[in-house]
């Protein structure tokens, strides 16, 4: 059998056992009749596959296969299959490896410029990591349907899984898993596919925070759909005319809520990573929901304070985004790659000053930012009277004049955008956005400090400095 041969039956099969797989996942695996007919439709269109694959390359020279678009489609569909083969087709001798790693276009980019790093190969590696991530929640959430199915569990529990699905698939950067990950192999962890797979514990916890601050700050609109507690809140309205419509939304709200909390510990706890490792993983999850919870809190409480001081913004800042967004998913990772004390405080070195530096950019688009981009309105943050860095400054720097306007629009419902608009001038005039964007630029340098102080691999290292500079020049 020639090289050539051998490719085309390798390309074919990976093709036919792909589709078949993707197939099998969507139908419902109880019905042995549908099977049986999903079997025979895999049968024709997989002999169809082959014989087009079989006649498109029989004048082809051999060539070793590398990773090609169409290949890495094909590993999509493994993975989509995973929710029915339960990851049978990992147990092969030598099954279809995914280089996670991949960055040949990026190496190449960066040789060729001879730069330190490059933000934009940053920003692609953020985007190749966040589609894999896409595709493990989607295949979560769908075997959890059928699971919820086949257990004969209440169309009510289906219906939360479904909603909490399109709740976390409808948007979002994904940094918090993308972080998570990159913190295990940081830490020289070997299992990259358990890891990434086990990444979006993180991200499902991020829903549960989500749907309980949008019911905290009563906001109507997440990732421009409704909230979740608001979804429910129509949804009663719709069905019960008269009643208490608005309670009930906030109730469903708060239990969808908690049960998003639930899977992602359960994706931690079934991880398949050593028993030590995953209750040390446990025991920093509850540190880091602690931490967020106290952030929120301080966050409450210091709307109603008239005057806020600067320092104290920043610690509510560190607790609500620092120690969740980056300092908490890089320290599980590296946690459940074995690492010990010493690179979990270099770690969280560099991760406060970039995830302050993160939330004031975070507010800076709160009230700047496209409304399309963010998915909700624009100036929310002023109506629920946030106090942030920007406003703080604003009314540290500004004249009477000013304070009285800032003071009235915080925490009025009603501002109209001329009010916003209004805001908007006072935090350019006053000196505080300027302010805003050169203090997180210097946490960035902070965090760059440390970092470079780190013992990693340079390569990941290059990335975390493009990201670094993207944290406080996104727009989203």
């Amino acid at each position: 059998m020639t090289s050539n041969v051998f490719d085309i039956i390798v390309d074919s099969l990976r093709w036919f056992f792909g589709f078949a797989i993707a197939l099998l996942s969507y139908i419902n695996y109880e019905d042995l009749i549908t099977q049986i007919f999903a079997g025979i439709i895999v049968l024709i269109i997989g002999g169809i596959i082959i014989k087009k694959v079989t006649t498109k390359n029989k004048d082809i020279p051999s060539k070793k296969i590398e990773n090609s678009k169409i290949n890495i489609n094909v590993e999509k569909l493994y993975f989509i299959g995973q929710s029915l083969s339960n990851d049978i087709i990992y147990s092969q001798k030598k099954p279809i490896q995914i280089n996670y790693e991949k960055k040949v276009d990026l190496e190449k980019n960066r040789k060729e410029k001879k730069s330190k790093y490059i933000k934009n190969d940053s920003v692609d590696y953020l985007n190749e990591l966040k589609s894999w991530i896409d595709v493990k929640l989607e295949e979560f959430f769908r075997l959890e349907i059928k699971r919820a199915k086949f257990d004969n569990k209440p169309k009510e529990l289906i219906e939360m899984i479904e909603n909490i699905k399109n709740f976390t698939l409808s948007s979002g950067k994904r940094i918090r898993p993308i972080l998570f990950y990159l913190g295990y192999i940081i830490s020289g962890g070997k299992n990259k596919i358990e890891a990434l797979k086990t990444s979006i514990a993180i991200e499902i916890i991020h829903s549960y925070f989500l749907i309980h601050d949008d019911v905290i700050d009563q906001d109507n609109f997440r990732h421009g759909n409704l909230s979740m507690h608001y979804k429910y809140e129509k949804k009663f309205e719709d069905k019960f005319k008269g009643k208490n419509s608005k309670h009930f939304g906030i109730s469903m709200g708060i239990v969808v809520g908690d049960l998003a909390s639930i899977f992602g510990y359960k994706i931690l706890t079934d991880s398949d990573f050593p028993l030590n490792s995953k209750i040390r993983a446990i025991k920093k999850l509850n540190q880091i929901i602690s931490n967020t919870i106290t952030g929120e809190a301080l966050d409450v409480i210091l709307v109603e304070y008239p005057n806020v001081e600067i320092e104290k913004i920043c610690e509510m800042q560190k607790y609500k985004t620092a120690k969740y967004t980056i300092e908490g998913p890089l320290q599980l990772g590296a946690i459940l790659a074995g690492v010990d004390e010493k690179l979990l405080f270099s770690l969280s070195r560099f991760a406060i000053p970039i995830g302050i530096a993160f939330q004031i950019q975070d507010d800076i688009i709160g009230i700047f930012g496209d409304e399309k981009k963010i998915g909700k309105p624009v100036g929310s943050d002023i109506k629920e009277g946030k106090k942030t860095l920007l406003i703080a400054k604003a009314m540290e720097m500004g004249d009477n004049s000013q304070r009285r306007i800032l003071k009235d629009a915080l925490g009025n419902e009603s501002i109209n955008i001329d009010d916003v608009n209004r805001v908007r001038d006072i935090i350019i005039k006053t000196g505080s956005l300027e302010f805003s964007i050169n203090k997180s630029r210097e946490l960035v340098t902070e965090s760059k400090k440390y970092l470079n102080e780190m013992k990693i691999n340079d390569e990941y290292k290059n990335f975390f400095y493009g990201l670094a500079d993207f944290i406080v020049e996104r727009k989203y």
